[in-house]
C-alpha cells in the first residue's frame, strides 16, 4: 500500500527501515533523492543477497524544466 510521508508528522527513515527489516525485496519510487541518509538505510540494505527475488531498487525520477 503506498503511503505519503512529509517528514515532520510522519517520519521517513524509521518506517524505511521497518520496512526494509520485514520485506523480502523493496521497490522505492521517488520523486527526488539525496544520499545524505544513505547511512541510516545502509545496513540494512546491505544485508540483502541480492537477486531478483531478495533486492532493493530505486527508481527516481527527475525532470529537466527547460526555459524557452
Amino acid at each position: 500500500m503506498p503511503r505519503i510521508f512529509d517528514n515532520i508528522a510522519l517520519p521517513l527513515l524509521p518506517a524505511l527501515q521497518q520496512t526494509l527489516q520485514a520485506a523480502e525485496r523493496a521497490d522505492f519510487c521517488v520523486g527526488y533523492f539525496k544520499l545524505r541518509g544513505r547511512r541510516g538505510l545502509a545496513d540494512y540494505v546491505d544485508r540483502r543477497p541480492g537477486g531478483e527475488s531478495h533486492c532493493c531498487r530505486l527508481l527516481v525520477g527527475m525532470q529537466v524544466i527547460h526555459h524557452i
